[in-house]
């Protein structure tokens, strides 16, 4: 029961306040133009996390497998490298992997946010992160530059 001193709801009910948001030609207009550059922020992002999974398998081979690379390095006449190093490297890999999966949901969340025109900020960082060469596997082929410039 509310108090005897406060009006009751009904009173700051209007009708604008539950009015959709893409009934304004404005936003109609903005969401238009934002509308594909979100969804293949989003697409760029869900295609770096099979990139991200591969950085940690590459670490993980990297890591289990090094005496095993140091010999075929010797078969095939490769340049050798010492065990450590390739267990230093898989470490290596394994940080890119975590930061790839982090870069990844960023960009998925602000191609999310760019979609519904919230988080401006969010949404550039995204664009930035799908740009990164490494961080972003797909802004090493170009698919994340496109994407992320746009």
């Amino acid at each position: 029961m509310p108090y005897e001193d406060e009006p009751p709801y009904e009173d700051f009910r209007r009708d604008e306040d539950f009015r959709r948001d893409d009934e304004l030609p404005a936003i109609r207009s903005a969401l238009g133009k934002v509308r594909l550059p979100a969804i293949l922020l989003i697409i760029v992002g869900l295609l770096n996390v099979p990139g991200g999974l591969f950085y940690a398998l590459t670490g993980a081979n990297a890591i289990w497998n090094a005496e095993s690379n140091q010999q075929v390095a010797k078969q095939f006449n490769l340049p050798q490298t010492d065990p450590g190093q390739s267990k230093v490297a898989g470490v290596f890999y394994f940080g890119l992997c975590v930061l790839s999966l982090i870069a990844a949901a960023m960009t998925i969340f602000g191609g999310v946010r760019m979609l519904k025109l919230k988080s401006y900020g969010l949404a550039v960082m995204a664009s930035a992160l799908a740009v990164l060469p490494c961080i972003s596997p797909m802004g090493c082929c170009g698919i994340g530059k496109g994407v992320g410039i746009w």
